[in-house]
């Protein structure tokens, strides 16, 4: 795999794979494409958001899943109807004030993303 999105997802979200990586992991469920584009547009979102502030070591997987989550009602309801708008309730969730923080930026980032070019839909 020579894509360098797959790279950039490592170096950014490596944490999550526990005791592998993205590049093998994606290289296992078949390397679908628009499964790469979501990951690299969470990294993007992950990579700014946490430049000038790093998330505590145990929060960092909280933040990486409600970017993910943001993402995917994004996808499924943006652009919102006429007078409506997207909620992203993150009340099922039991992420902490430290990581709903960072809420507005994520919000902000991923629909700038969606707005300019919609996300592809993802493998099941």
């Amino acid at each position: 795999m020579t894509d360098s999105r797959v790279a950039y997802v490592d170096r950014v979200l490596g944490f999550m794979f526990e005791n592998t990586t993205f590049a093998v992991r994606f290289a296992e469920l078949g390397e679908a494409r628009g499964d790469l584009v979501v990951w690299y547009r969470n990294a993007e979102v992950y990579d700014a958001v946490t430049r000038g502030r790093k998330p505590r070591e145990a929060e960092r997987i909280r933040l990486a899943t409600m970017i993910e989550s943001i993402r995917l009602d994004a996808m499924a309801f943006y652009p919102p109807l006429p007078g409506e708008t997207i909620e992203f309730d993150l009340s099922c969730y039991e992420f902490s004030e430290d990581v709903l923080s960072y809420k507005e930026e994520v919000v902000s980032m991923v629909l700038r993303q969606e707005r300019e070019s919609p996300s592809p839909e993802i493998a099941p």
